[in-house]
């Protein structure tokens, strides 16, 4: 919508929503009620400025115009993916969309977030040999314990480039 695409905006509802209907219908309703209006740079029969087009908007739609939105938009859709590969997904079809939609998701500063493990820049420094695509999509294994390592029990780093689970460094460490 915000390209002021409604015919793309309509098919992707169409094909996307329907699994979410029951879990998130009020922001459905609301996301899908942007198409009443024009959007800020879309020329309006009556010739106004875009800001003030923008602020025709009700306030509640303005919001989903900003770059906040966005922000958080990515930052749920981030949650959800971790989820999503935590859950050991069985169905080919699912992990195909996730991984495709993920990769479309290009370096910006929105795809870092501070509690991500694969967003630490010293990980990605190791990793930077590596496509993105295998980058975002690996999982991290401590070599001591076979633990995944995952938000919960973060990679910690060491200067020679070698990345332990933090269970693991507390258990060793409350042993000796």
């Amino acid at each position: 919508m915000r390209k002021g695409n409604r015919t793309k905006a309509i098919n992707y509802a169409r094909k996307n929503f329907p699994i979410w209907v029951g879990k998130c219908f009020p922001e459905i309703k609301r996301v899908m009620g942007l198409l009443a209006f024009p959007t800020p740079d879309e020329q309006s029969p009556i010739p106004i400025e875009e800001k003030e087009a923008f602020e025709m908007l009700p306030r509640r739609y303005q919001l989903l115009y900003g770059e906040q939105s966005w922000k958080r938009l990515n930052e749920a859709f981030n949650r959800e993916q971790e989820k999503q590969k935590d859950l050991g997904i069985n169905s080919f079809d699912q992990k195909k969309k996730i991984n495709k939609s993920s990769d479309n998701k290009g370096n910006n500063n929105l795809d870092r977030n501070t509690n991500c493990p694969i967003c630490h820049p010293l990980v990605n420094k190791i990793a930077e040999n590596y496509s993105r695509n295998l980058i975002t999509h690996s999982l991290i294994i401590c070599p001591l314990s076979g633990q995944i390592m995952t938000p919960d029990n973060p990679p910690m780093i060491f200067t020679n480039g070698n990345a332990y689970s933090l269970d693991e460094m507390e258990k060793n460490e409350t042993t000796k």
